[in-house]
């Protein structure tokens, strides 16, 4: 589904990513997580942002979606402890988004407190560390599709209460009214 709607409406869509983040949310909090596939989610997505897949989109645009992405690809790195590939991977992205938006305000404030990939940390039990659960899917309080909010107007559904007799018994055709008045 995933790549249906990255196919459809762009990889750096906002559903796109929303889908790709769910996915990856999925990955992270499933009951034996598959932290791999869910780093190669958010690297896709960040290769996504140093190519001319966002050409649509304002520089600053596309640098606030990158934070995100290695905001949540530090966090999967922190739970499974390691690089699903050899660090200089990472290292290479890391300089590739660097140059890529090194002009950007919202880069240089983040890229301070995110430093590079080679001086992030790994998930250490005894340190008392906690994790802040962000990239890990948790099962919402009700499963509807539309649930009213505080402060905003209620969903109204438009639909009709009840459905016409079409196709029942006494229903005559536009054809069948034709022969009849001939």
């Amino acid at each position: 589904m995933c790549y249906n709607v990255r196919r459809v409406w762009g990889s750096l869509d906002p559903t796109t990513l929303e889908m790709q983040n769910l996915l990856s949310a999925f990955y992270t909090s499933s009951p034996n997580p598959n932290l791999t596939k869910a780093m190669r989610i958010h690297e896709d997505i960040l290769r996504s942002t140093v190519s001319d897949a966002g050409d649509e989109l304002l520089c600053n645009e596309v640098c606030v979606i990158a934070i995100a992405q290695l905001e949540l690809l530090k966090r999967v790195y922190w739970r499974k402890g390691t690089w699903d590939k050899d660090v200089s991977v990472y290292m290479d992205l890391w300089r590739q988004i660097e140059q890529e938006f090194e002009d950007e305000h919202a880069w240089k404030e983040a890229s301070k407190v995110l430093k590079g990939v080679d001086k992030w940390s790994v998930k250490k039990g005894e340190k008392g560390e906690k994790d802040d659960e962000l990239g890990i899917w948790k099962r919402p309080e009700s499963f509807e599709f539309m649930t009213a909010q505080e402060g905003k107007r209620p969903h109204l559904n438009m639909l009709r209460k009840t459905s016409s007799m079409w196709g029942f018994s006494g229903h005559i055709h536009n054809h069948e009214r034709e022969r009849q008045a001939v």
